[in-house]
């Protein structure tokens, strides 16, 4: 059944792809799927609120950012942002793009998992720390951003336990025995990008391979 409790229709399906957070996940595998409820109930999740900003590239100092495509911070560090990307660097497509304005775009990750104090902060002092903290540690002087956005992600950011390789694999055999269902998202190999895709070309592959002509779940 789909849809709001007061308004539930039935749909049928060849087959499901489950693509929602790990807690969600967990409840809509309850009397289905004991293991792969218990595996993906066990995954945490934390916030991250994702500060994206454009600097004038002849505010910075030699007119660019330092080389690479960014860095990650440690939590001991105890800094604001644990992460930075250098925008315009990492995709040549929105660098060239914003060069052709004379800017250059940077994006920071502010949130870490045992402290999310930090998140319940306005946007304005978000940008404000984000640009702080970018200029200390990427030494861009006196350079200020000159516009910025705030992406909030509540509860959006899978916590990679010890063991989890794992538990993905238990979860993945458990999937397996139930015929047309199977499971892709950030939670099981990664929330990057070319992790997520590659993970849900998996999971469609799957269904292609094992669906029939004739529209059928085939078993192995």
């Amino acid at each position: 059944m789909v849809g709001p409790t007061s308004d539930e229709r039935v749909v049928h399906a060849d087959a499901v792809v489950l693509a929602v957070p790990p807690p969600a996940a967990s409840k809509l595998l309850r009397g289905v799927s004991t293991q792969a409820e218990s595996e993906l109930g066990q995954i945490g999740m934390t916030s991250v609120a994702v500060v994206t900003l454009l600097y004038r590239a002849g505010d910075l100092p030699g007119g660019d950012l330092p080389a690479g495509s960014g860095y990650l911070v440690p939590p001991s560090e105890g800094r604001p942002v644990k992460a930075s990307t250098f925008v315009s660097h990492k995709w040549e497509w929105i660098g060239e793009a914003a060069a052709a304005q004379g800017l250059i775009a940077v994006r920071c990750s502010l949130g870490h998992a045992d402290d999310i104090e930090i998140l319940q902060r306005d946007d304005a002092d978000l940008v404000k720390v984000a640009a702080e903290d970018l200029a200390f540690v990427a030494r861009l002087g006196r350079a200020r951003p000159v516009a910025a956005r705030v992406s909030r992600w509540g509860g959006g950011l899978p916590r990679y336990a010890v063991g989890h390789v794992d538990r993905v694999a238990r979860t993945d055999d458990a999937l397996e025995a139930l015929p047309g269902l199977v499971a892709c998202g950030a939670a099981f190999e990664g929330v990057g990008i070319a992790a997520c895709v590659a993970r849900a070309d998996s999971a469609a592959t799957r269904i292609v391979r094992r669906l029939g002509a004739d529209g059928q779940w085939q078993h192995d």
